[in-house]
């Protein structure tokens, strides 16, 4: 299922879907292929964060495929904003937290 639309991610992380310590894998079924990935190096080459549309979800840095199996996401935040500034959202737990707009 590709849900890509930051309403419907907003509406996942809320519900819990999307949630601290989800694998990869677990974000890949949830959402499809990401759009793009990034922050890889020579060290770590599993890509720690991975965007779907103007929705970027963060994963501690992995380098191996076994190393990325073990390591969940801890950061969801968005790029740009309509209508009013980011603020930081605590989500789930105390330390994973999602920067949003104020209208989520």
């Amino acid at each position: 299922m590709a849900i890509r639309r930051l309403e419907s991610i907003s509406a996942l992380v809320k519900a819990g879907q999307i949630r601290e310590g989800m694998t990869r894998i677990e974000l890949r079924a949830l959402l499809g292929e990401p759009d793009d990935v990034g922050c890889t190096s020579r060290k770590y080459k599993i890509p720690a964060i991975w965007k779907y549309e103007d929705v970027k979800f963060a994963f501690p840095p992995a380098s191996s495929a076994r190393e990325a199996k073990s390591g969940g996401l801890w950061l969801v935040y968005v790029d740009s904003f309509e209508g009013g500034s980011p603020s930081i959202h605590s989500a789930t737990r105390p330390g994973f937290h999602q920067v949003s707009n104020s209208s989520w």
